[in-house]
């Protein structure tokens, strides 16, 4: 497999603190062939429209009514039906990159 799409998965609630810094970890890999699948599930802070300023378009952005930590796996699941890749992998909403990590990986 060479040059494959990643899908990555995020769920996202209520992470205006540490979003930006966590999609910017992502969208400036040194791995480009990626899309970010961004579930927001109900936040109520500013998450949406710290989403909204990225204007990349490997970033999908989908919001739906909250459904709460103990059907985190209906959010998933949602993610990987919307998935295009090759390979997936999740990624958290408050946690940074290394810039190299997907290309590591592949």
């Amino acid at each position: 497999m060479k040059n494959p799409l990643i899908s990555l998965i995020m769920p996202l609630y209520n992470h205006e603190k540490y979003l930006s810094k966590s999609i910017k970890t992502i969208i400036n890999q040194t791995y480009k062939k990626i899309e970010l699948i961004i579930i927001d599930d109900g936040s109520t802070d500013n998450s949406a429209k710290i989403v909204k300023r990225f204007k990349d378009k490997r970033i999908k952005y989908f919001y739906q009514k909250n459904k709460g930590v103990k059907k985190l796996n209906e959010t998933i699941n949602k993610g990987l039906k919307l998935a295009k890749g090759k390979l997936v992998t999740m990624v958290t909403s408050d946690d940074y990159v290394p810039l190299d990590r997907f290309a590591n990986q592949v």
